[in-house]
């Protein structure tokens, strides 16, 4: 499940590069989420970026596939967390394809520590991606979190320059430009990442 961020970079760098995956068929999907965020046009370009490097630096076949999931007339901003979408679009995915065993999410350490608040929306999401699975594939596929362990510095400093200038975290662009406001823009300054800008 890839959404264009830095950790889902982070994530899909892990498993086209390292080892422990080499053996495993990639499929990439990209969530096109539309909400009062307005962020769906620069995720979808950071994507398209990463694609386009995959294609270009790996001689490995990976699947890529995207959906659109449309919340705009929810103006109030009280729209549903990511990791809910996920859990259920990536359990739709794997009931289509048998060879599916399990999902990486891009989640680091810090997102899985109990005392974060968005640790109980994760396990709500996973919770959901269990609901929405049939019968048959019940017990039979697994999320797995390849940069659980990973810090948001280390993720940056092992993708290549390019990549690192092609991720998109902001979660409140402002014309195309990172907002330098939201929480994800504050927790990257807070490190002393640079985030991109692509206009």
């Amino acid at each position: 499940m890839f959404s264009g961020g830095l950790d889902s970079f982070g994530c899909a760098w892990q498993l086209f590069t390292n080892d422990a995956y080499k053996d495993f068929h990639i499929h990439l999907h990209h969530m096109h989420i539309v909400n009062v965020e307005q962020r769906t046009q620069n995720e979808e370009e950071a994507t398209r970026r990463f694609v386009t490097y995959c294609e270009q630096e790996f001689r490995r076949d990976f699947t890529f596939t995207e959906n659109i999931m449309g919340f705009r007339f929810l103006q109030s901003g009280d729209f549903p967390m990511d990791s809910y979408l996920y859990g259920f679009v990536s359990a739709m995915i794997a009931n289509n394809n048998p060879n599916i065993v399990h999902v990486a999410v891009g989640r680091t350490k810090t997102d899985m520590e109990n005392d974060v608040p968005l640790y109980p929306h994760i396990q709500r999401g996973h919770r959901i991606f269990e609901a929405s699975l049939t019968d048959e594939r019940q017990g039979k596929i697994t999320y797995i979190f390849p940069v659980r362990d990973i810090s948001k510095n280390a993720i940056y400093e092992a993708l290549p320059p390019r990549l690192q200038q092609s991720f998109w975290s902001c979660r409140r662009p402002v014309n195309l430009k990172p907002c330098h406001q939201c929480e994800t823009c504050r927790a990257l300054a807070a490190l002393n990442i640079e985030h991109p800008d692509f206009t």
